[in-house]
């Protein structure tokens, strides 16, 4: 099925949503879902799109188990692993359905295309000064436009252009300069994790909420945090210091959708869909992984070096 079916189907609320919680079930109705179906009464065996809302880690580990056995068509948005409060829920879902897919996948191939035939990316705005060499060989979240049985879809895949280092520390990616953001978000893979991070986190999500940001990478691993115009470098190397990769760069992205009226004080994976760039760091498992997020920068303006 191709995800613009896939899609236009999902903002005219035809198809089925899965619901995990009582709170999501109440978010999906009042955007005008009626086709709701508990997520554990869900016959996963049949060739059917659908849609969900994992807001509980339990029900993400049994999407795990399901993985290649199922023949649905899968796509989610997985609050568990952010903020999975009623409000971050109705957010997230208001963002998801106002988006333009058409253009950003559009424009997500042209990133993509890019980023196939470069070496380095250069990118200056303000105090923002971020050089990116590429490696042979990319390692990348998702490039399909069809989807698959059996293949869970992170809903936000489709709405950015990310290269990833999963490999190793510098197997797709070495970053250096100061990137100036707007926002950030952060991952916990597991619920241990989670409240383990979640108050420095959070903490640092709303000092970012203020401006005055700045994170600084030398030799792709982050050197300097400044937050709502306040260093909190410390903190990071305190939340990161048992994480394989401490502060090492991740994720290298560019957003795809114009976003309105962005709440960078609520923790959503669809912020980090917002037309600009990212850059991410950690792996989401010892330690969370973030994701600074500035808006606006548009791969059209970086240099290229081929």
């Amino acid at each position: 099925m191709h995800f613009i079916d896939y899609f236009k189907a999902l903002k005219d609320r035809e198809l089925t949503c899965l619901y995990d919680s009582m709170p999501v079930y109440e978010s999906l109705r009042r955007q005008g879902f009626r086709n709701l179906v508990a997520f554990d009464r869900f016959d996963f065996s049949i060739e059917k799109p659908c849609f969900a809302i994992i807001s509980l880690y339990e029900t993400h580990d049994k999407l795990k188990v399901l993985w290649d056995t199922s023949r649905a068509y899968v796509s989610h948005i997985a609050v568990a692993k952010f903020d999975n409060s009623i409000a971050s829920i109705d957010y997230a879902l208001e963002r998801m359905l106002a988006v333009d897919a058409a253009k950003a996948i559009h424009y997500r191939n042209q990133v993509y295309e890019a980023f196939s035939v470069s070496d380095i990316v250069h990118i200056q705005r303000g105090a923002t000064d971020v050089r990116c060499t590429l490696g042979d060989e990319l390692e990348i979240a998702n490039c399909d436009l069809e989807l698959s049985g059996g293949w869970f879809y992170s809903i936000a895949e489709w709405f950015e252009a990310s290269v990833v280092n999963m490999e190793s520390e510098r197997s797709s990616f070495s970053l250096a300069g100061t990137l100036e953001f707007d926002g950030l978000i952060y991952l916990a893979n597991n619920p241990e994790l989670k409240k383990k991070c979640h108050k420095d986190a959070d903490r640092l999500l709303q000092l970012v909420s203020q401006g005055k940001n700045l994170v600084t990478f030398e030799n792709n691993k982050l050197v300097s945090l400044i937050a709502g115009g306040q260093d909190e470098t410390a903190c990071l190397q305190r939340m990161f210091e048992r994480d394989r990769r401490e502060m090492s760069a991740t994720e290298f992205a560019f957003g795809c959708v114009e976003h309105d009226a962005i709440q960078w004080n609520i923790n959503s994976l669809l912020n980090e869909s917002t037309y600009g760039m990212h850059i991410g760091i950690g792996m989401g498992q010892q330690a969370p992984h973030i994701d600074f997020i500035a808006k606006g920068l548009s791969f059209d303006n970086c240099t290229q070096a081929s």
